[in-house]
This record gives C-alpha cells, structure tokens and sequence, in this order.
C-alpha cells in the first residue's frame, strides 16, 4: 500500500492558506495534476514490475527486444511531475517540499 504524499498535502494547504484568486486556481489545478501522476505512476510501476523493463516487438519478420513502453511512459511521466511539483513549489509560501521521485545525494 502506498503511503500517503505529505508533500502534496503541504502544498495543498499552504495554496489554499495563502493564495487568492487566478494564482489559487491555477496552483490547485497543478496539485490535481500532480495526485493524477503520482496514480499513474504506481500503476506503470506495478505493470513494469510484472513485465519487466523490456518487451519483445515484432514488426513484420524483424523481432527484436526494446524498452517496454510502460517504462518510456514512466519515465516521461516522472519528468513532468518533477517540472510541476517545482513550478507549482514556487508559486506557493512556505513549501519546502521534498520530491519522493529525486535521486536522493549522500
């Protein structure tokens, strides 16, 4: 069971703590975007989970391995959320929010 992003919700608070207007709107749609992502992406990391990172493709008589796309859609995925959490980061006071997707530094 995932746990739950505290994150967004810091965020989500503070938007709606701070934020007026245009500027809460806009801020709202992103977080909804966000918990959108966060579902796709337990869903593609479940599906490379059972199929693995590579996939068998047959195009006519060519058969060939190549990256499975749920990992390309993953990775794809995981960049926007990353591009979003930032932006909308910094439209909101006092979010210092840690990204559960970064690469964590020693």
């Amino acid at each position: 069971m995932k746990k739950k992003n505290k994150s967004l919700d810091l965020l989500l608070e503070n938007a709606n703590r701070y934020l007026r207007g245009n500027e809460k709107t806009v801020a709202l749609n992103l977080l909804d975007r966000l918990i959108f992502m966060e579902k796709v992406l337990d869903q593609l990391q479940e599906e490379i989970g059972r199929n693995g990172v590579v996939e068998n493709f047959i195009n006519g008589k060519q058969n060939f391995i190549r990256e499975s796309q749920a990992l390309k859609s993953y990775n794809n995925t995981i960049k926007n959320y990353q591009k979003i959490l930032a932006e909308v980061s910094k439209m909101i006071p006092d979010s210092n929010v840690f990204d559960p997707f970064s690469p964590i530094d020693d």
